[in-house]
């Protein structure tokens, strides 16, 4: 697997993956994404986007937000990223979650992070274990909005 910079080609790959089903019922958010919605969200850039490609085949899409979230991690002056990861659909059950969750936090340490932090609808056990596997560690429970999630963290060595 390889994974490279999300070009605006990769604007309608991204978009299907978002709405899978699969996805939408593991995510915290788990509305449909109309397409005007993502395509200025996709358009603006604030996100770091990587897709993975297995054989020229794109299998997955890793995404990182520069943490707003104050309390994560442990230290103030820690540079630290909020990730996430999708797996599309034909591309699930074979071990990609890990390998790309792997792949897209050791390129957010090389691009300057010090952290990458996980937040995971508490249903989501397959999310959990692939961040596990991946080298994340558990940090707590806690709450967005009315949905329970895992917070995990993963810290530059």
């Amino acid at each position: 697997m390889k994974l490279r910079n999300a070009t605006l080609a990769d604007a309608d790959f991204v978009l299907a993956l978002r709405n899978d089903p699969v996805t939408r019922a593991m995510s915290i958010g788990r509305r449909q994404v109309p397409r005007t919605v993502h395509e200025a969200w996709f358009h603006a850039h604030h996100v770091d986007i990587l897709i993975a490609e297995e054989k020229g085949v794109k299998v997955g899409v890793f995404r990182s937000d520069p943490s707003r979230r104050e309390e994560w991690p442990r230290q103030s002056h820690v540079r630290a990223a909020d990730v996430s990861v999708a797996v599309a659909p034909e591309a699930r059950g074979r071990g990609l979650g890990s390998v790309l969750i792997r792949m897209g936090t050791q390129a957010q340490f090389r691009r300057g992070y010090d952290a990458c932090v996980a937040v995971i609808r508490l249903g989501n056990a397959i999310s959990m274990w692939a961040f596990l596997r991946a080298g994340y560690e558990w940090c707590r429970t806690d709450n967005v909005g009315r949905v329970r999630v895992a917070i995990l963290t993963c810290e530059k060595s």
